[in-house]
């Protein structure tokens, strides 16, 4: 599946997708991200964050997940960077459960 098709099927879903946007801190009611346009906060009850390929957690160190169920899976976990298939894996898994 492609980026494109696969962003239109999520926007079909009804899930808002910001792109190129870096995180700075996730609340238990929120996301804080560095736009374009400035600092902008977010409402959310979810919240995946894509980070690359940089393997580290640091991320997650800054977050206050709150009372909220937290993965972190993929080279966010800080343990070792993942192959694709492994990623892939990871993050159908979690899908699933979330």
């Amino acid at each position: 599946m492609t980026k494109k098709l696969l962003l239109l099927r999520l926007n079909r879903k009804g899930v808002a997708i910001y792109l190129n946007c870096e995180v700075q801190y996730v609340t238990a009611k929120a996301v804080a991200a560095k736009t374009m346009l400035g600092l902008k906060l977010f409402p959310a009850t979810k919240v995946i964050v894509a980070t690359g390929y940089v393997p580290g957690s640091e991320l997650a160190k800054k977050c206050d997940f709150g009372e909220r169920d937290t993965y972190i899976i993929g080279d966010a976990n800080g343990k070792h960077p993942a192959g694709l298939l492994e990623a892939m894996w990871e993050g159908f898994s979690v899908g699933h459960q979330v």
